[in-house]
């Protein structure tokens, strides 16, 4: 079962993320000439599946457009086609199989699952199903050693099914050679190609993992090594300079305050600084509009102003806005701004969240101080923290996380209307440079999703990984 859904999924996935029917032909035929050796055949695949993308507007374009890119590279590496600014240590990584650990059964019934190993754009992928309901964690094993334990969803009638991947900088790090294998919660191992282990090549690894997770460091959740203390600590300081200038922008340009919001906004509330750890910095504005459309009309006319007044702002592969920034900071060092609205007696805001509160709870806010600088926050703090965490609130849960809260799928279609396409992206940056003449300072808006992978430095540097 697992095997035939993983399998089930994998189709769904190429005809929906590319476009239908034409883009998955596209992408599946230049799949079996890549794996068969034939790259000009597959070249020339990704050719027309990369021209079809390019002018698509469907919101999977976000998570293609840069995967079919990295497809289309990597087949003309192989034909001698080969561009310097293209060259991807990726290209060269090979997962292949660990033969005295295979079965002979290649449709296992009693192991603990199926996986599957995936060189994408982002990095190595590890996707699979679990066998059995009374497991919640996959141990992720390299050389013999749990480098990360990652939870496991579970659907009702469907195999329960994980995702997780070792990104770029991570790989960087990476043993040439080493293996790989999944082991459930019960002690089963889950099979790769009828094999329990995999061995994987990674040419340009420094063999420098296993010191770093020695020294204490730790992958995260998104499968990078966890920002340092130190590091952390200098993020929050960038953090701070960079709300400091938008609260006094937001007020002078649109006369709507800036405030805390979520994680922020409970570390000044509960501990009158930032949790221990945090890594990000949500902010929020509230929105006299009442409906999701509206409110994207207003946040993309809000962006606009700020990147013509001299901020970057970017959007992430949902076409969520939006992310703000300063020239000159580090990919990554942002602020996470949200509106808020007031419809059906609730409030709507991303992280997934209608609760029951009003804008008089946000408004007007109330000025108070974060590490030396001037901060808003909500009228009602509290009651904005209990509607959001729960009763709870005030003692620290470090097993705390929001993708893990189960939240209904009518708020998320409704919240999701509020995300850009495409296309809208085309038109703001259109206007962006329409404009720009009569404003010297204007920055960026960048679409993470759609900004060209290649050369690697120009995106890790303007997108981060």
């Amino acid at each position: 079962m697992p095997y035939f859904y993983q399998l089930f999924r994998k189709l769904f996935r190429v005809f929906y993320k590319f476009g239908g029917v034409t883009g998955g032909r596209l992408l599946m035929v230049g799949g079996y000439y890549y794996s068969k050796g034939r790259y000009k055949k597959s070249l020339k695949c990704y050719k027309k599946l990369f021209s079809y993308l390019v002018e698509g507007n469907y919101k999977s374009l976000y998570e293609s457009y840069q995967s079919c890119q990295f497809l289309l590279e990597q087949s003309r590496h192989y034909s001698d086609e080969e561009h310097p600014n293209t060259l991807d240590p990726l290209f060269k990584c090979r997962s292949t199989l660990e033969p005295s650990t295979c079965r002979t059964s290649r449709f296992p019934i009693m192991s603990g699952g199926v996986f599957e190993l995936e060189w994408t754009y982002l990095g190595l992928k590890i996707e699979g199903c679990v066998s059995g309901k009374k497991t919640n964690n996959i141990d992720i094993i390299l050389n013999d050693k749990v480098v990360r334990k990652i939870k496991i969803k579970k659907r009702k009638l469907i195999p329960a099914r994980f995702t997780y991947y070792f990104k770029r900088g991570v790989l960087d790090a990476f043993p040439q050679h080493s293996t790989i294998a999944l082991r459930s919660g019960n002690g089963r191992y889950l099979l790769w190609k009828g094999c329990y282990r995999a061995s994987v090549f990674v040419p340009h690894g420094n063999d420098q993992l296993f010191n770093l997770l020695d020294q204490g460091a730790s992958l995260n959740k998104k499968g990078y090594l966890a920002p340092t203390s130190d590091e952390i600590a200098d993020r929050q300081q960038r953090y701070l300079k960079i709300y400091d200038s938008a609260k006094n922008t937001f007020d002078t340009l649109f006369g709507n305050p800036l405030f805390l919001m979520y994680g922020t906004l409970l570390g000044h509330c509960r501990e009158g600084d930032f949790i221990p750890g945090d890594d990000d910095f949500d902010v929020g504005y509230a929105s006299a509009l009442g409906d999701p459309i509206s409110v994207k009309e207003e946040t993309k006319k809000i962006v606009i102003e700020l990147v013509l007044a001299g901020y970057i702002c970017s959007f992430n592969r949902s076409g969520r806005l939006f992310r703000l920034s300063l020239p000159g900071e580090p990919a990554g060092v942002h602020l996470d701004v949200r509106p808020v609205w007031y419809e059906d007696q609730a409030i709507w805001a991303h992280k997934q969240a209608k609760l029951p509160l009003s804008l008089d709870d946000f408004l007007p806010v109330i000025e108070g101080s974060l590490r030396g600088y001037n901060v808003y926050t909500p009228a009602y703090t509290e009651r904005f923290l209990r509607a959001y965490y729960g009763d709870g609130w005030k003692v620290p849960d470090p097993s705390f996380s929001n993708a893990s809260q189960k939240v209904p799928k009518y708020v998320i279609k409704h919240l999701d209307k509020t995300c850009i396409t495409p296309a809208e992206y085309r038109e703001m940056c259109d206007e962006i440079e329409r404009r720009r003449p009569n404003h010297p300072q204007a920055a960026k808006l960048i679409s993470i999703g759609l900004h060209s992978l290649y050369p690697l430095s120009e995106y890790k540097r303007e997108c981060g990984w």
